[in-house]
């Protein structure tokens, strides 16, 4: 997304009667929601696509400049409360396998299971808004990246077709950006199960 695109849209959202504070909110849950986990699949590809020695010291700086960006060390996550049953269903993006799946249990009933899927559209929407945001801000260490992992297509972080709660530039990539769910009981202990 280029510059004069993004300013576009801020202008049409300010248009629309949305705050500069408004605009900027949602900009920075991109950083909340996306951030943690977008930025560290990078640096793991980063990292992979290093193999020579100049290649490995080349990868240490752009990790470096990387991690000076990410703004929050953790994800946030959005939860879900059931009237069935005291437990919180957490869901948030990570970082994890590519053979990773998502696996949710929820009660039965087609109200929880749009509301859970509308989110998790939400948050895959956020990431990628995010990724664009990110190159947009950050050119001169976007064409870096690129001119380290030359193989590599970034322009989109893209919806695996198999798995459609993983994101990732290269198909190859053994590390990419999921969807994770986990439930807590209402005091926030979290459970491997749900009980």
């Amino acid at each position: 997304m280029s510059e004069n695109r993004l300013d576009k849209i801020k202008e049409e959202a300010l248009k629309a009667n949305y705050s500069e504070d408004e605009i900027n909110d949602f900009i920075n849950m991109g950083h909340k929601f996306a951030g943690k986990s977008t930025l560290t699949a990078l640096i793991e590809l980063v990292n992979i696509k290093a193999v020579t020695s100049a290649q490995k010291a080349e990868a240490v700086r752009i990790v470096k400049k990387i991690n000076k960006l990410m703004k929050y060390n953790f994800s946030g996550y959005i939860s879900f409360e059931f009237r069935e049953f005291t437990n919180v269903l957490n869901i948030q993006m990570s970082l994890s396998d590519k053979e990773y799946r998502l696996d949710i249990d929820v009660p039965p009933g087609d109200d929880y299971a749009k509301e859970i899927l509308s989110r998790i559209s939400w948050l895959k929407y956020v990431t990628i808004a995010y990724w664009k945001q990110f190159c947009t801000d950050n050119k001169s260490l976007f064409k870096r990246i690129c001119d380290h992992c030359n193989d590599v297509d970034f322009d989109t972080l893209k919806i695996s077709p198999d798995n459609p709660n993983s994101l990732y530039w290269d198909a190859d990539q053994p590390k990419r950006v999921v969807v994770f769910a986990y439930y807590t009981t209402s005091d926030g202990r979290a459970l491997y199960k749900k009980q």
